[in-house]
């Protein structure tokens, strides 16, 4: 017995110092008082939406150890995913700025500017913290996706007429209300329309039916013999799904583009989704501008 126990103790001794040897050699830089630490905040988690007068955005980074002052870069890498979903390919002249933390703060802002990227068009951007820390929390690595959008400004309160209720349901033809109408800075006649089937504003919808407010619906008249409607969602859903519209030509169907006359605005044909049916709109709904 004198032995065993012995023997025993021996083992236990033999077993700490092995795990102790293993505990050392799996710190690594985690462990490490001396290491610094990047991480990036949730901003960079987010979808980024740029304009064309405003084509660059900020993201956040945080650094664990404070005290110096310290800079560094960041590496971009831009792309777009090819028709197989999974295929990276590289697109060109995206830039973002380097990091600089000021003394004893553990904040900074690296700015990412998507000049390159053409309105309505989207990339993926990934961003790399240049440095051999570990983050403790977070990553020093984010991607994000990015979009082009145009600036934007008010231009008064105009009229919405309804052509797509009217048509699919038994409800009174060619009702209107008043609507927030923005034009875009840099495209005169590209309209957007401010919640056009919102709360408030629709008599059919209810509060509980909304589902994207603000919902801006845009309107493209800078050809006033061609106005289109891109693919949208209007913001509401009922039982039979989300209701999405557009001009009948961007998915096939054979019908009229709109037209402008002054302040009138007649969309033309129109196809309406809703969940997974789709419907064409030959009866026309319009804006009149303020």
């Amino acid at each position: 017995m004198k032995y065993l126990n012995k023997t025993l103790a021996s083992l236990l001794l033999l077993t700490a110092i092995l795990f102790v040897g293993c505990n050392t050699e799996q710190e690594g830089a985690i462990y490490k008082a001396d290491e610094q630490s990047f991480s990036f905040g949730t901003s960079a988690l987010a979808d980024q939406v740029v304009t064309v007068g405003k084509p660059d955005f900020t993201v956040d980074l945080y650094r664990a150890k404070l005290g110096e002052p310290a800079s560094g870069n960041i590496a971009l890498f831009a792309y777009k995913l090819a028709s197989d979903g999974k295929t990276k390919i590289p697109q060109e002249g995206y830039s973002v700025s380097n990091y600089n933390f000021d003394a004893d703060s553990g904040i900074a802002q690296v700015t990412v500017n998507a000049e390159p990227l053409a309105v309505g068009d989207h990339v993926k951007i990934e961003l790399t913290v240049e440095t051999d820390g570990v983050a403790l929390s977070g990553s020093t690595v984010a991607t994000m996706s990015v979009t082009k959008d145009y600036s934007w400004k008010p231009i008064g309160t105009g009229v919405w007429k309804d052509g797509i209720v009217c048509s699919l349901f038994g409800v009174p033809v060619g009702v209107t209300w008043e609507v927030e109408v923005e034009e875009a800075v840099e495209l005169s006649g590209m309209y957007r329309v401010i919640n056009p089937y919102g709360y408030g504003k629709c008599p059919w919808v209810e509060e509980s039916e909304v589902t994207i407010d603000p919902c801006y619906v845009k309107i493209n008249a800078s050809n006033p013999d061609k106005v289109s409607l891109a693919n949208q969602k209007l913001g509401f859903a009922w039982d039979y799904g989300e209701f999405m519209a557009g001009s009948t030509q961007n998915v096939g169907y054979p019908g009229d583009f709109g037209t402008k006359v002054g302040k009138d605005i007649d969309f033309g044909a129109l196809f309406v989704a809703m969940g997974g049916d789709i419907y064409t709109i030959t009866a026309g709904g319009g804006l009149t501008l303020p």
